[in-house]
């Protein structure tokens, strides 16, 4: 079982926490950050709010190095310094020196198990290099994407190698044709943060489309 909740994003779909731009979500059963949001202030409030010590994370997956999804990760380490922290080379070289100097720095190179059923797909795209997460459950992989720099298409395709993919969620970023057409086998949906065609995405699977935003919690087997 892996129970998902987003604690920062653009959109809000509680009313008692904060929206900012940027993502982060908690993965309860692992204790497990992916990305950090863009103001530490806002990010320890809303996980809070939500019942989340900071001190508990045992691991952060930091998908790429933009603001929006790095900006609250000090503010964190300041409180929970032992922490894994799983970044890629492509990162600024002064942001990984002052990960590596503040947590136990875990650079990721390919596809690569985080903990038992949670993966990084490694880095992917060119311009800018990121990584999401592939959650094995029951139904297929689950992804999770910061921003989808490479486009949400390539990510299920990188997958895909591994296993059936069922569901993504997180940010879509820029959604082309071959984007959206790649979504259409799977069974979940629940974009956010920073995906222009949300209300695209919404129109043209709405028996899959799934509201997402700060506060948001899915469960999974």
């Amino acid at each position: 079982m892996f129970t998902i909740t987003t604690v920062y994003d653009n959109y809000r779909y509680k009313g008692n926490l904060n929206v900012a731009h940027g993502f982060s979500c908690f993965i309860e059963e692992e204790n497990l950050l992916f990305d950090t949001g863009g103001d530490g202030e806002i990010l320890l409030k809303n996980m809070e709010n939500v019942g989340i010590d900071p001190k508990d994370i045992k691991r952060i997956v930091i998908s790429h190095a933009d603001w929006d999804h790095i900006g609250g990760l000090f503010d964190l380490l300041d409180l929970n310094p032992d922490v894994d922290v799983y970044g890629m080379r492509a990162f600024p070289s002064k942001t990984l020196k002052e990960m590596k100097e503040r947590s136990n720095l875990i650079l990721v190179d390919s596809f690569s198990p985080i903990v038992s059923d949670i993966y990084s797909t490694g880095p992917l795209g060119t311009f800018i290099k990121e990584q999401s997460l592939a959650i094995k459950t029951r139904k297929g992989f689950l992804i999770v994407s910061g921003c989808a720099h490479p486009h949400i298409s390539t990510i299920i395709e990188s997958v895909s190698r591994e296993g059936d993919v069922f569901g993504a969620m997180g940010g879509f970023h820029s959604v082309n044709k071959r984007d959206l057409d790649s979504l259409k086998d799977l069974s979940f949906l629940a974009p956010s943060h920073c995906t222009d065609s949300m209300d695209e995405i919404r129109s043209a699977y709405p028996e899959t489309f799934q509201e997402n935003g700060v506060g948001r919690s899915f469960s999974f087997e």
